[in-house]
């Protein structure tokens, strides 16, 4: 039978640290599944470069980093790599007879059942921060230091054997999207080409103007559920959701969206147009049009879904955006006067038909990472609270 830990303050268990970065020092991420590491190692895609780092700190390997505004999140882990972090991550060393990996997992346990995200919203409306007054004052176990490091070694192994797993999964969907991206233009020679010249040329003859093809739609004072334009499609927002803006004042000005719609937002340059299946309404910011009635009559709509998010078509879009770093806006006027690809209505609906299988995979993909995950999060909670007997884990 298990001894029961005694709790102590987080102050008691944790050394709080500031290192002066270095122009040297790579930039080190931690990562929503507790990876702390190198960007460089990882990925770099999703990031915006910072001109200066300011306020940039140091990380030694092996200490416990803890993202403030994404600890809710899992953001919490021991740094793998020797580099400079945001100011916006706390940094900790170890105390007396502390394992760091031990408690870098038992805070994923809070993060994961969710304690973590309801301290943070408790300090202001619509905030995530968990900051190191608060992380001090938390409680936490102390098993004895061969009991941290028996639980902690035997996470590592079974978590890297799950990780394995999603990462080859994720390869997967990966290769999948960018099937998916390659698919819409096969049809075209040269398809390749990005520049707006070079786009001109490959769709030549197969194309028309998007502003014969089609047409605003500017209707607003609808009763109809807020929506949001994102890269997956146009979605209803959570209005309870705590990262998620919600005008307090009338939404009379925003505009309808309707199934087969096509929205333009302000980060349309980044990931193309957003396609409607949904009956809402959006911000005034935003741009909604869709097919011309003599077109709908013969084309597909979904065809053109997939076409306004292939990376050539998003190199236009970044060409004819206004407006400087993340909010650009595209004139409805500018991407009217684009030549449109139109292949034959037998391609299209044979297009869309092997976009729509490959959208079933990608799916059942997705919904296969749900139970490894939560796998991950309940063998950590277990691992953590005494749930596990420690004496009869394996950890060879």
């Amino acid at each position: 039978m298990s001894t029961k830990w005694p709790n102590l303050k987080a102050k008691y268990l944790l050394i709080r640290q500031k290192h002066l970065a270095t122009d040297e020092d790579g930039i080190v991420t931690a990562f929503r599944d507790g990876e702390v590491v190198l960007r460089s190692e990882r990925r770099t895609e999703g990031f915006t470069e910072a001109e200066k780092y300011i306020g940039y700190q140091g990380v030694k390997s092996g200490e416990l980093v803890v993202h403030s505004m994404d600890a809710f999140a899992g953001a919490i882990g021991v740094a793998k790599s020797k580099g400079k972090m945001s100011p916006v991550v706390h940094i900790y060393s170890a105390g007396p007879e502390i394992d760091l990996r031990f408690y870098s997992y038992y805070l994923r346990h809070l993060a994961n059942s969710g304690y973590i995200g309801s301290l943070a919203k408790g300090i202001r409306e619509r905030s995530t921060s968990f900051d190191p007054a608060m992380l001090s004052q938390l409680e936490m176990p102390k098993p004895p230091i061969e009991v941290q490091r028996r639980i902690a070694d035997y996470l590592d192994s079974q978590i890297s054997i799950l990780e394995k797993t999603i990462a080859l999964k994720h390869q997967q969907l990966r290769c999948l999207k960018e099937e998916s991206k390659e698919l819409t233009l096969a049809w075209l020679t040269n398809m390749n080409k990005t520049g707006l010249g070079e786009w001109e040329s490959m769709v030549g003859e197969h194309g028309l103007r998007a502003k014969i093809m089609f047409e605003l739609r500017n209707t607003s004072e609808v009763d109809a559920p807020l929506a949001s334009a994102t890269m997956e499609g146009v979605i209803l927002r959570e209005t309870s959701a705590n990262d998620v803006w919600n005008p307090e004042e009338s939404t009379g000005a925003y505009k309808l969206v309707q199934p087969e719609d096509f929205v333009i937002g302000l980060r349309s340059f980044q990931h193309g147009f957003s396609y409607s299946e949904i009956r809402g309404k959006v911000s005034p910011a935003y741009t909604v049009f869709r097919l011309r009635k003599e077109f709908r009559k013969t084309l597909d709509p979904k065809y053109f879904s997939y076409l306004f998010q292939t990376r050539q078509f998003i190199s236009l879009l970044e060409a004819i955006s206004v407006g400087i770093r993340e909010g650009r806006s595209i004139p409805f006027e500018s991407f009217g006067n684009l030549l449109i690809p139109v292949p034959s209505a037998s391609e299209i609906s044979n297009i869309v038909k092997v976009q729509e299988s490959n959208l079933e995979k990608i799916t059942l993909l997705e919904k296969s990472l749900l139970p490894l995950a939560e796998m991950k999060s309940a063998l950590v909670s277990a691992a953590v609270t005494q749930t596990l007997d420690v004496h009869e884990l394996d950890v060879s």
